[in-house]
Order: structure tokens, then C-alpha cells, then sequence
């Protein structure tokens, strides 16, 4: 019991130390804020002059913090990675991608264009079917008149030269014309072979492209990790929007810190102890409201701990 009872005392003895050191605190901290009300304005000028750039470069701060941009990590990386080319790589992906459609559509064209060869060469084909046919038909006829004039020949002794004649004229005018459909043909099909070849040829050399070209932009498309020249576009706009605002807030930090330096010494010259809590309250310094809310929340503070 004894024991317990001297931990309580003990414990009851530190918070009381406690309570003390925060009274005094919050003592010195008023003491500080009526040493500033008394001073002199024309000693207050620096000190004034200080708080107000520290007050007006946290909220630039504080503004360009809030602001967001469509910028993931990964690709901040690249950005700065690859800073000096982007722009350069670009102007490459843009020509690419023209490039690209342009051979889309060649492929498109000398797709188009052996279709068309392979009907022709079907065409032909048939052309070249239907004199066969007419020629073994030609024949079949000839064969079937020859064997009449014979027979009339034969049975009743009738003349026939003139129809001889006639039908030789005109089986050699027949296979004349077949003859020569026939080589016409075979001159068509050799070029549109040819052609259709070339086509073929073109577009396995066209194919070759579109595939290095290709690989060139998922390299590149890899490489910063988007999808299109546009959206490097849009990401590399972000980007530099984002690095002026980076140099903004370093800037901004770099006027606070060298502002900070000047209201600590200023404090100090004035004679205030604690000059480090008025980094953080610059703008009681500049605003009677906010030294007044300030001093309002120490006294409550200090009654509180009076109780």
C-alpha cells in the first residue's frame, strides 16, 4: 500500500512539473506577444516586412501544392530521363506514324490491286476455256459436214466443191480467229502473270516495312510508356507545366527559409525568448485578428491550467 501510495505521489509530482513548464511556456509565450505590441513600429518595420513574404509564400505554396497533373510517376521518370530528346523523339514518332498509315495504305492498294490481277487471270482462264470448247464444238461440226458432202458424194454423185470450198474457208476463218483469241490470251496471262508477280513482290517488300516500322514504335511507345504521339504530346506538356511549378515551389521554399532567417533575428534583437513558434504563426505578426485569436487561445490555455 505504502508503495503504491509513494507511485502515486511520484506521479502526481511529475504531472505537476509538467502543468508548470506548460504554464510558463504559454506565460512566456503572452509576455512575448505584449513585448511585440509595445515595440516601437518604426524597430517593427524588417521583422513586419518578413512575416508578410513568409505569409504570402505559403499560401503560393499552399496553391501549388493543390494543383494536379496528369503525370504518373513512371512516366515523370522518363520525362526526366530522356528531357533533352523528347521533343526530338516527337518529331520521330510523329513521322512514324505518318509513315505508317502510308503504308497501310499501300498495302491496302496493292491488295486491291492483286485482287483485281487474279480475276483477270480467272478471266482469262475462262476466255481461254470457252475457245477450247468452241473449237472442239468448230470440229465436231466440220467433222459432221465433211461425213454429209461424203455421203452425198457417194449416194448421189453431186458436186460439191463450192460447199467444200465454202466450208474450208470458213473452218480456216473459224480457227483463225481462235487462234489468234488463243494467243491474245496467252500474251495476257504472261503480263498479268507479271504484274500479279510484281504485286506479290511490292507487297512482301511493303510488309517488310510496315513490320521494322512497327517494332520502331512499340520502341518507342515502350520507351515512354504511352500509347501514341499524342499522348507523349499531352504527358510532355504536363511534364513541363509540372517542372515550372517545381521551380516555383523551390523558390517559394527558398524565400520562406531566407525570410525565416530574418524574423528569427529580428525576434531576437526585439528580445523575445521563443522566436522559433512564430515561424509557424507569421501571420498573427501581419494580421491584428490573428494575434488577437492567438492571445485569446493562451489565455484560455493558462486558465485552463491555473484550474
Amino acid at each position: 500500500y505504502l508503495q503504491q501510495l509513494f507511485q502515486t505521489i511520484q506521479d502526481a509530482k511529475g504531472q505537476c512539473q509538467d502543468i508548470k513548464y506548460e504554464y510558463e511556456d504559454v506565460t512566456a509565450h503572452l509576455k512575448d506577444i505584449q513585448l511585440l505590441d509595445q515595440a516601437p513600429e518604426e524597430e517593427k518595420t524588417e521583422l513586419l516586412a518578413a512575416a508578410a513574404q513568409i505569409v504570402e509564400c505559403n499560401r503560393e505554396r499552399q496553391r501549388l501544392q493543390k494543383r494536379k497533373y496528369k503525370l504518373t510517376d513512371p512516366q515523370k521518370q522518363v520525362m526526366e530521363r530522356y528531357e533533352d530528346i523528347v521533343q526530338k523523339d516527337i518529331g520521330k514518332l510523329t513521322e512514324y506514324e505518318s509513315y505508317q498509315l502510308k503504308i497501310k495504305n499501300d498495302l491496302r492498294q496493292l491488295g486491291g490491286e492483286k485482287e483485281l490481277l487474279l480475276q483477270d487471270k480467272t478471266d482469262i482462264i475462262r476466255r481461254q476455256h470457252m475457245l477450247k470448247t468452241i473449237g472442239k464444238a468448230l470440229s465436231i461440226i466440220l467433222v459432221a459436214l465433211g461425213a454429209m458432202l461424203l455421203a452425198l458424194v457417194l449416194c448421189f454423185k453431186v458436186d460439191i466443191t463450192v460447199p467444200f470450198l465454202a466450208t474450208v474457208v470458213f473452218a480456216a476463218a473459224v480457227a483463225g480467229l481462235i487462234l489468234n483469241e488463243a494467243r491474245k490470251n496467252r500474251i495476257d496471262m504472261a503480263i498479268t502473270e507479271k504484274k500479279c508477280n510484281r504485286a506479290i513482290s511490292l507487297t512482301n517488300r511493303v510488309k517488310i516495312k510496315y513490320v521494322n516500322n512497327v517494332k520502331t514504335l512499340d520502341y518507342l511507345y515502350s520507351k515512354y510508356q504511352v500509347r501514341n504521339v499524342a499522348e507523349l504530346e499531352y504527358v510532355y506538356g504536363q511534364y513541363c507545366l509540372a517542372k515550372r511549378e517545381w521551380a516555383l515551389q523551390r523558390e517559394t521554399m527558398k524565400k520562406i527559409y531566407d525570410n525565416n532567417q530574418i524574423l528569427v533575428a529580428e525576434l531576437h534583437r526585439l528580445g523575445v525568448k521563443d522566436t522559433s513558434v512564430w515561424l509557424s504563426q507569421a501571420i498573427a505578426l501581419v494580421e491584428p485578428k490573428e494575434l488577437v485569436e492567438v492571445r485569446h487561445e493562451l489565455n484560455e490555455n493558462r486558465q485552463k491550467l491555473r484550474e
